[in-house]
């Protein structure tokens, strides 16, 4: 059986601190919000590994140290509303939500979308609200 708390604690201190992800309110995010709950049970086991985990379709949960530095970057204050495309099973929807005022999460997979809005009831993440929409293809829009 896989501790999931000892593998967020190495994730924390082996893939993110060592790369420039230092901000202490993400970090405790980070800490808070268990990773595994993002993803199918089958593949919870390779919640904390440095890299991107398939959810199928082509669909992937971004590798940790990528997310957080992205996160970050957006310098997010407490006061912000953020909103989310392409919001996946929700863990950068969740870490959000617990840096900033609220989070709309807009999915195109109803799957992945009820998943995601599942898992945010069952962690009382309520500053999250999900939204089943199309989501344009950017390359369609270049032509």
């Amino acid at each position: 059986m896989t501790d999931f708390a000892l593998a967020r604690r190495n994730m924390i201190d082996s893939q993110l601190r060592t790369n420039r992800v230092n901000n202490a309110r993400l970090l405790a995010a980070l800490e808070e919000v268990p990773r595994e709950r993002f993803l199918p049970e089958s593949l919870s086991a390779v919640a904390y590994a440095d890299d991107d985990v398939p959810l199928g379709n082509g669909r992937y949960l971004m590798e940790p140290m990528v997310l957080a530095r992205l996160i970050q970057a957006l310098q997010p204050a407490d006061t912000d509303r953020v909103l989310v495309i392409a919001s996946g099973r929700g863990y950068g929807t969740a870490l959000l939500s617990r840096l900033v005022k609220s989070v709309v999460a807009v999915e195109s997979d109803p799957m992945l979308a009820a998943a995601a809005e599942q898992t945010a009831k069952e962690l009382g993440l309520d500053r999250i609200r999900q939204v089943v929409a199309p989501i344009p293809h950017p390359i369609s829009r270049i032509r």
